[in-house]
């Protein structure tokens, strides 16, 4: 049984400005591989605060830098807390 089976079938999607926009209502599951251009722009998810190339010099600090790194992520809600 395909997933359309399963879930029942119902396209509610269209095209807007004369085509160069396709437009989804509802939820969109990608049941396979998605693959974004390198020139795409993604718009509307969360970025993460810069940081900078570690400089680190010892353990110590690469930890430093490391967890800096995490706490921007979890700021941004890339990544949860806990």
């Amino acid at each position: 049984m395909s997933h359309h089976e399963e879930m029942g079938y119902n396209a509610a999607n269209f095209r807007l400005q004369g085509g160069d926009v396709t437009a989804f209502e509802g939820t969109v599951a990608f049941l396979g591989e998605l693959i974004i251009d390198q020139d795409c722009t993604v718009v509307g998810y969360p970025k993460a605060a810069y940081q900078s190339n570690s400089t680190a010099t010892s353990i110590a600090d690469l930890k430093n830098d490391f967890n800096a790194l995490l706490q921007k992520l979890i700021a941004a809600g890339i990544m949860n807390d806990k």
